[in-house]
């Protein structure tokens, strides 16, 4: 992508296929897949960018948060390819970047409020600026796809005739769709509390 945030070559792979077998993410299968893909998916967004590396001013990396052994996966391989065709290395806080992306498909100006609601966090922030960001609130106990990920294997939705390759939270989001939403009561989560945190382990044990 261009240093203005064009968006010149693209390339996603899905590896929901094989955590559907394992019933939701396994760190260490995922990281096993990363490595496995990231050469091809790196190929194929160069390719479709019409560029080659040489063309590269600078590798763009995500260091964290996240699954460490996932991470970690994606680190060594930019750095070796960085070291192989003598190329900086910049790295990217995951959180910072998915609260920037709209402003990528859309005039946001700055200061704007974001919600980042992902597989491992829960986070409301104020981004400021594309490197400034205050924090008003996170989760205080499990993230939303962790808890989503847990409440599938209970369920054993893995299994479900009707969720097809879906896992985790899409499998619990499919069958809802087609379920009574008043035929269990929940508790309400930290309402009495002046705060800007969530909370998803007692809403996932109800």
């Amino acid at each position: 992508m261009r240093g203005i945030g064009r968006l010149l070559g693209h390339c996603l792979h899905s590896q929901t296929p094989v955590h559907k077998t394992t019933g939701g993410i396994v760190p260490m299968v995922a990281a096993d897949l990363h490595r496995h893909n990231l050469q091809r998916v790196t190929d194929t967004a160069l390719r479709e960018s019409g560029l080659h590396l040489e063309d590269v001013d600078v590798v763009a990396v995500t260091v964290g948060p996240g699954l460490a052994l996932c991470l970690q996966a994606g680190l060594e391989f930019v750095k070796s390819l960085a070291k192989t065709h003598n190329k900086p290395v910049m790295p990217v806080h995951h959180m910072a970047a998915h609260a920037l992306m709209p402003r990528m498909e859309q005039d946001i100006p700055f200061p704007y409020l974001v919600l980042l609601v992902s597989g491992g966090h829960c986070i409301l922030a104020v981004a400021h600026s594309s490197d400034q960001f205050s924090r008003l609130g996170q989760t205080r106990d499990d993230s939303p796809g962790e808890a989503f990920d847990k409440l599938a294997r209970w369920l054993g939705l893995d299994t479900h005739p009707d969720v097809g390759q879906k896992v985790g939270g899409a499998a619990v989001e499919l069958l809802a769709r087609k379920g009574d939403p008043t035929r269990y009561p929940f508790p309400p989560i930290m309402a009495r509390r002046k705060c800007c945190n969530f909370s998803f382990s007692g809403l996932k044990t109800s």
